[in-house]
């Protein structure tokens, strides 16, 4: 019986270590998305006389992301776009606190400006998603192997003290 509990103490601490490992690979999909979806929604900016909604729209129809869907499903039940947007990116789950403020950061100038400077802010936007993928991923590569060693080290103390 004791051999079972130890057992599965091993097991959960161990699948608790690859879930952190999934959560950090999936939250760096994630930002590649959203450097995708900035850079398509940038370029089309730059070449289309469409209004900010249609080319909110023409965008989501080429991304997996999430919160784009849900965005537009709120502003065609009457919510402002902007709002809209806001809450659903605060909804996400696997877009950090930091990386929310980023991109609630879009609307704040998203077709309000004239191109130029639309374009200057989507540079900036890009340029901080990139430095952040760059900070993940290196994070990542840092701290893979040290997650299940970790969650492994904390199931054999609570099995050291358990017994």
């Amino acid at each position: 019986m004791k051999a079972a509990g130890c057992t599965a103490i091993l097991f959960s601490s161990l699948l608790f270590g690859l879930n952190m490992i999934y959560l950090k690979k999936k939250n760096i999909e994630e930002i590649k998305q959203i450097i995708l979806f900035l850079s398509q929604l940038k370029t089309s900016l730059e070449f289309s006389l469409k209004s900010p909604l249609e080319l909110f729209e023409d965008v989501r129809n080429n991304k997996n992301l999430s919160f784009i869907d849900r965005s537009l499903e709120l502003f065609n039940k009457g919510w402002p776009l902007e709002d809209a947007f806001n809450y659903s990116i605060k909804e996400e789950r696997f877009i950090q606190k930091s990386e929310k403020e980023l991109l609630c950061a879009l609307f704040s100038f998203f077709g309000l400006y004239d191109k130029q400077t639309q374009e200057k802010r989507f540079d900036f936007l890009i340029r901080e998603f990139e430095q952040l993928l760059l900070r993940k991923e290196d994070e990542l590569i840092k701290k893979e192997r040290l997650y299940p060693i970790f969650t492994i080290s904390i199931g054999i103390g609570a099995i050291i003290v358990l017994i």
